[in-house]
């Protein structure tokens, strides 16, 4: 059945997947991922100057990549001078290859791991290909099996998923260049800092314009755990918090914040590295009063225990967890 899943998603997620374009002044957009699509896609971010744009974030949903990319060509006047990507998070950087492809005059900026490690990377995208053309096979052979109205039917979808993925084979990703202190895109002045947070180095875009700060992943209102050096995590959420020029924060999911709700993750993080596993699983009664929203308890109870496996004092506690769908990042 996955095998159709994914058939299906490749062919159909102009629609079902429908991108949310949320406009915060005339030079910011924010592209968010439909409810349907959270586990998939992450936030995306346009801003705008008189001379160019800078695009901040992609993700591995390439179909929805190429429909970001088609609505940047219409909606965004001016050409796109930079990518950035705010963490080495293989899914995140992963489509950044159809970007490149799509804006070829655009300067990349990553992390130094991902420049160092593009090879690597290089191999997880022919990987993902491979693994787009192994289930493309697998849906054929299925196929074969239906009634001659249900083959006439996923016939032609087979072979619009089989043009997805021949467009997408062998794209090469371009080496990002040294990361940038300050980018000017015409009357936008942007400022890229390096700091250690989801991952040993994350970049944190700020705008000069809205006194926007974009930061993906790192500053998630749940982090999501993968390593031990929570100290260095907690500490630049910290400088983030005590920042005034910082008003609001996009983070990779979930809907924009004001800085006072950096609480929120500084206190899930404090909470991790105070406690251990508990036997019952229940949450400390701090994040149940920082995290009020019943609706957010199954995926906070989920990171919270991720998150305190890696705490050094849950060494030699084991727990079984069924992890999301996230390779962790690099340290």
């Amino acid at each position: 059945m996955r095998f159709f899943i994914f058939i299906f998603l490749l062919c159909f997620s102009f629609f079902t997947f429908a991108q949310k374009w949320h406009q915060i002044d005339p030079n910011t957009f924010i592209i968010s991922p439909p409810k349907n699509a959270i586990q998939l896609q992450t936030n995306l971010a346009i801003l705008t100057g008189k001379n160019c744009a800078a695009v901040i974030n992609a993700h591995g949903d390439f179909t929805a990549i190429e429909l970001t990319i088609k609505q940047i060509k219409n909606r965004i006047k001016v050409p796109v001078c930079y990518l950035i990507s705010t963490s080495s998070d293989i899914h995140e950087v992963l489509g950044i290859a159809l970007m490149q492809r799509a804006f070829p005059a655009a300067s990349w900026i990553a992390p130094s791991h991902v420049k160092h490690n593009l090879s690597n990377y290089q191999h997880a995208y022919n990987d993902k290909i491979s693994q787009y053309l192994n289930s493309y096979e697998v849906s054929t052979q299925r196929v074969e099996n239906f009634d001659l109205e249900g083959k006439a039917l996923w016939k032609n979808k087979m072979r619009q998923a089989n043009q997805r993925i021949q467009d997408w084979k062998n794209i090469p990703l371009r080496a990002p260049i040294e990361v940038k202190k300050q980018l000017q895109l015409g009357n936008h002045l942007i400022d890229i800092e390096t700091y250690s947070a989801f991952s040993k180095e994350d970049l944190f875009v700020f705008s000069h314009l809205n006194n926007g700060m974009f930061a993906g992943t790192s500053i998630d209102p749940i982090p999501y755990v993968t390593h031990s050096k929570l100290n260095q995590w907690l500490q630049t959420l910290s400088i983030m918090e005590n920042t005034s020029q910082i008003k609001w924060l996009l983070p990779s999911h979930g809907k924009p914040y004001k800085r006072a709700a950096l609480n929120k993750p500084i206190t899930f993080l404090r909470t991790v590295m105070k406690h251990s596993i508990r036997q019952n699983n229940e949450l400390p009664e701090e994040l149940l009063k920082r995290y009020p929203k019943k609706e957010l308890q199954p995926k906070l109870t989920l990171l919270y225990q991720i998150a305190v496996q890696h705490n050094p004092k849950n060494n030699n506690k084991t727990l079984s967890v069924q992890m999301p769908n996230t390779p962790p990042p690099q340290l």
